[in-house]
């Protein structure tokens, strides 16, 4: 997973030139706002100061099987990698906050049900949840890496490179907008 504090720039160079040729200019000074925002609100000190695990980073209803409340099998694993487990926190509790795949708008009170019940069995530190907002958004980040491998098995790249965008953005604005739930514990 790239590292936006460090690598920003040439994460964004990377995106570029895998697309050359295409113009994604409006898609790349998105990201560049993102991360140049983000990374200044959320600086790597701060990141690397916060508990590192295996991060699954693509929780979603099709990557997970339920028997009753109880998960019992987890699938794709493209993108698993070592970092700040609230992450995959802030990524669960938006794709499963949502009404329903491809809306947008996380239901608040989803959200904050996902979160109480994430801390009746773990806990999580004051600056764990202050993170979540943030982490959340620039987990969601396209990195060029991913879409090489998409390429190569196929898939459409670029559909998927727009999607992500407009997801990442999604991600923030709901992100600013329910921020005040992990203030609150």
């Amino acid at each position: 997973m790239p590292d936006w504090w460090a690598r920003g720039d040439d994460e964004v160079s990377e995106l570029r030139k895998f697309f050359a040729g295409i113009d994604i200019e409006k898609e790349l000074d998105c990201i560049k706002e993102c991360v140049t925002q983000l990374t200044r609100e959320w600086p790597a000190e701060r990141n690397k100061s916060l508990r590192q695990t295996w991060e699954h980073g693509d929780y979603h209803g099709r990557n997970m099987v339920f028997v009753g409340n109880e998960m019992r099998a987890l699938f794709d694993f493209d993108v698993v990698h070592r970092g700040p487990r609230v992450e995959d926190i802030g990524r669960a509790l938006f794709m499963f906050g949502r009404k329903r795949p491809g809306m947008g708008n996380i239901r608040t009170e989803i959200a904050r049900l996902f979160l109480d019940n994430y801390l009746r069995h773990a806990e999580l530190s004051q600056e764990e949840l202050k993170g979540i907002p943030s982490l959340a958004v620039l987990d969601s980040v396209p990195f060029a890496s991913y879409y090489v491998m998409l390429h190569s098995d196929g898939e459409n790249a670029l559909a998927y490179f727009r999607n992500h965008v407009e997801m990442m953005s999604t991600i923030w604005t709901e992100m600013q907008r329910i921020s005040t739930i992990f203030a609150q514990r």
